[in-house]
């Protein structure tokens, strides 16, 4: 059985309601999902074995998080495979590992001061200009993470 969790962004998406062309990355990664599952499907037809496929999307990243607990807590669910992308990619090891309630904790817990260092972001969202401006100039990222490395390596 292959479970292929991935939300597409729904603010994106209604951004850019009527325009086809910004939507063609979402559908290409759900086409992408669905022929992966479709693959590993048949490699594992005759086996209990389960594979998830988890998505990122930044701060929507606890919509996975919730979903993987909720499956879990329904069916008990044990995965052979877990892959992930971005905020994906740390839900990752926690589901393998069944560690739930950690998941939990870790996307219900965290603040953006727990992520970013050096944050670009307005609590609304919208990139604080000046600082965007001077790092843009000085440095070469919008933002610093390592408060999340040091999270991450808790």
């Amino acid at each position: 059985m292959i479970v292929s969790v991935f939300r597409p962004s729904t603010k994106l998406a209604s951004s850019f309601e009527n325009s086809i062309p910004h939507r063609l990355p979402y559908l290409w990664y759900i086409t992408a999902s669905i022929l992966l599952s479709a693959a590993c499907v048949n490699t594992h037809a005759q086996s209990n074995e389960r594979i998830a496929v988890i998505s990122g999307d930044g701060a929507y990243g606890v919509w996975g998080a919730g979903l993987c607990l909720r499956l879990h807590e329904v069916d008990k669910n044990e995965y052979k495979i877990v892959v992930g992308t971005s905020t994906g990619s740390l839900m990752a090891p926690l589901v393998l590992l069944n560690k739930y309630k950690l998941l939990k904790t870790a996307y219900t817990s965290v603040t953006q001061k727990d992520i970013f260092n050096v944050n670009p972001f307005k609590p609304n969202g919208q990139l604080k200009a000046l600082t965007v401006g001077w790092r843009f100039v000085f440095n070469n990222s919008l933002g610093e993470t390592y408060a999340l490395r040091r999270l991450i390596n808790k």
